[in-house]
C-alpha cells in the first residue's frame, strides 16, 4: 500500500518526567554506550554449572516502566530517553527527529480492521499493516505486521482512548541508538515485540524478539530479562545476552518454578516447591538443575 494520506502523528519525548520539547541536552550518543568496550564483568565457562546458572539468574521484576535499568552508571541514565510516537493513519516520520543520529524515513501502512463484535463503536482492531524504511528514493527494509501484532490499534493517553497505535522507541540492546517496541498481543499480560536498530544498515531489521514483557536491562552484565509466563501457581522469567560487536540479543536461560501438591504415606496433603534451569542457547532447552523443597503441609486438613 503506498502512503498517500496525510501523515498524522502525535509525538512525545520522555526522559525521567515527560517532555514534549526536544533539546540538545536529551540527545543520546553511542559513544556513552556502555557494552561499545565491552562487558565489565565476564561470565564463568559453563563447566561450571552451579556458577555459570547463578552468573545468568534472571532478576527480573514486574514493573511498570517501559524497560527498568539496572546496575547502569550515572552516564547511561542521564543519556537515556524514550520516543512514544502514536500512529493514526499512513504515517512517515523523520528517523532524525526519532533519533539524532539515525537517517531516512519511517513509514507505517495503516489499515484498520473492521470489528465485527462491536460494530457501533469503531474501533481500528489492527490499523498498523507494516512499516518500512527508506532512504531517499531506496528502501532499506519493509517489514509485514499483519502476522505479528494482534492486539487492537487504540491506546490510553492521559486517560483518554486513542484510535491508535503506540509505537516507543528506546534503547534495549545499550549501543546508543533507540529501538523499536510495538504492543504485540494482550491477555492477563501485554506483550511487546522489539526492533532493535541496526546501524550498519539504517534500518531495523537486525532481528525481531517477540513475546516479551517487564523487561530490565543488566547494564553491568549486558544481559537483559524477561517476564516469560506463569499461572497462579507457576511463573518462569528469561535471560538474554547483548552481544557488544553485533547488538543482538540472544536467549540464554529460563528459569521455571511451580508450586505442587502432592500427598504422603497417611494420605495428608503437603506443598512443595519445584524449580528448574533451562539452557536456551541454541534452542537446547536442556534442563541444567532441577531442585524441590518441601513448603508446608495444608493446615485445612
Amino acid at each position: 500500500m503506498t502512503h498517500n494520506s496525510t501523515p498524522f502523528a502525535l509525538v512525545c519525548l520522555f526522559l525521567a518526567a515527560t517532555s514534549c520539547a526536544p533539546s540538545s541536552t536529551q540527545q543520546k550518543h553511542s559513544e556513552t554506550a556502555p557494552l561499545a568496550d565491552g562487558v565489565a564483568e565476564q561470565a564463568p565457562a559453563i563447566q561450571d554449572t552451579a556458577a555459570w546458572i547463578d552468573w545468568y539468574n534472571p532478576q527480573g521484576e514486574f514493573h511498570s516502566e517501559t524497560v527498568a535499568y539496572l546496575t547502569c552508571d550515572s552516564t547511561l541514565a542521564a543519556n537515556r530517553q524514550e520516543v512514544t510516537v502514536y500512529v493514526q493513519s499512513d504515517t512517515v516520520f523523520d528517523l532524525k527527529s526519532i533519533d539524532p543520529k539515525m537517517t531516512g524515513k519511517l513509514a507505517f501502512t495503516w489499515e484498520p480492521l473492521e470489528n465485527d463484535t462491536y460494530e457501533d463503536d469503531g474501533w481500528n482492531m489492527n490499523g498498523v499493516h507494516a512499516f518500512k524504511v527508506y532512504k531517499d528514493a531506496d528502501t532499506v527494509q519493509i517489514e509485514d505486521l499483519e502476522e505479528i501484532l494482534a492486539v487492537e490499534a487504540w491506546d490510553f493517553r492521559d486517560g483518554d482512548v486513542l484510535d491508535a497505535k503506540e509505537v516507543k522507541f528506546l534503547d534495549i540492546n545499550l549501543d546508543g541508538y533507540l529501538d523499536m517496541r510495538m504492543k504485540q498481543f494482550s491477555g492477563k499480560t501485554t506483550w511487546y515485540c522489539f526492533y532493535p536498530f541496526d546501524p550498519t544498515s539504517g534500518s531495523f531489521s537486525l532481528q525481531r524478539i517477540d513475546g516479551v514483557t517487564h523487561v530490565t536491562v543488566n547494564c553491568e552484565k549486558g544481559l537483559l530479562y524477561s517476564y516469560a509466563g506463569g499461572s497462579g501457581s507457576s511463573t518462569s522469567w528469561k535471560t538474554w545476552e547483548i552481544n557488544p560487536k553485533s547488538g543482538t540479543i540472544d536467549p540464554i536461560l529460563t528459569e521455571y518454578w511451580a508450586l505442587k501438591a502432592a500427598w504422603d504415606d497417611d494420605g495428608k496433603q503437603f506443598f512443595w516447591k519445584s524449580r528448574e534451569f533451562i539452557d536456551n542457547r541454541d534452542d537446547s532447552r536442556q534442563v541444567l538443575q532441577f531442585d524441590s523443597t518441601f513448603v508446608e503441609y495444608d493446615e485445612r486438613q
